[in-house]
């Protein structure tokens, strides 16, 4: 309409019902989250700012960026950040975005560590991504040192950046190779007390049922394997004991409804002690912990 006026207010209203057609469930949310990126506020700024006119520079930075999320391109890409344990972490297509339910991992390492906040841990990050895992360990555990692993030199390089922002890079060893390999072969054996990770876990049947902002735009290699959707944790079961200390762990995510076959891929093997499984937020089993005898080290 000529000579309307576009408010904050205004704005969100608008992009929230636009949003709904297109059928994005969080559409209000990702309304005020792209405007606020836009408009360059905090989202708590949006209210205090309600009925502030937008200028038309304003409105079509805007604009490109609704354009992006009605194709269902996810808001993290978007903004280049997503919020991981009350830390922002800087994401790219080249990285998964962090879901909620990888906290859980993070907790777990801080909840089975307590008491030994000084004491000077050894973590590795199997497939690290953008870092967030270990890095946000890294801010609270302040003593300890990570082995962070990926095969991808793009996603290493984004995490990089996520440790030198939140100022831990000096305590990260990165390095590119598939899976464990890396670790061992820098000679890592026997030394770690906790090897974390969140593998790709999605099978081929499972793909076209992903809502599509994950399947046409995060990466496809961090989360579709080729064959037997355990493969990863047969893999980490079988070598991980080689790398742990006495007394180390295994924590890994899993996919739902595979907690069981996974807890049972370390209950079944001898180098590995107690097992547990760890409930996320919505009730599901999402972490499989495995524990290395603290007598004597498993695989020697």
């Amino acid at each position: 309409m000529p000579g309307e006026t576009w408010t904050i207010g205004k704005l969100i209203r608008w992009t929230q019902d636009f949003f709904g057609k297109k059928g994005i469930e969080s559409s209000r949310l990702d309304a005020e989250i792209i405007l606020a990126h836009s408009l360059g506020l905090k989202r708590i700024e949006l209210y205090t700012n309600y009925n502030r006119a937008v200028t038309d520079e304003g409105r079509t930075r805007f604009r490109e960026l609704v354009k992006l999320r009605a194709r269902h391109c996810p808001c993290a890409y978007i903004t280049g950040e997503r919020e991981f344990m009350s830390l922002n972490f800087r994401v790219t297509p080249d990285v998964l975005i962090p879901r909620p339910e990888t906290e859980f991992i993070v907790e777990s390492v801080l909840e089975l560590s307590s008491g030994r906040a000084a004491a000077e841990l050894l973590i590795a990050d199997i497939g690290t991504g953008c870092g967030c895992i270990c890095i946000s360990i890294a801010t609270r555990l302040e003593k300890s040192r990570f082995v962070a692993t990926d095969i991808s030199e793009a996603a290493l390089a984004v995490a990089r950046e996520n440790a030198e922002r939140h100022g831990v890079a000096e305590r990260i060893t990165f390095l590119r190779g598939d899976m464990l390999e890396p670790a061992a072969r820098e000679g890592f054996g026997g030394k770690i007390d906790f090897l974390l990770s969140n593998p790709p876990y999605v099978s081929q049947e499972e793909w076209p049922s992903l809502m599509a902002q994950v399947r046409e735009y995060e990466p496809k290699e961090a989360l579709l394997v080729s064959g037997d959707p355990l493969e990863h944790y047969r893999t980490i079961a079988a070598q991980a004991a080689k790398l742990l200390a006495p007394g180390g762990r295994v924590i890994v995510e899993v996919g739902r409804g595979r907690a069981e076959a996974v807890e049972k891929l370390f209950r079944e093997n001898a180098d590995y002690g107690a097992t547990r499984l760890v409930k996320d937020y919505g009730g599901i089993d999402r972490i499989v912990i495995a524990e290395i005898p603290a007598a004597s080290r498993a695989g020697t």
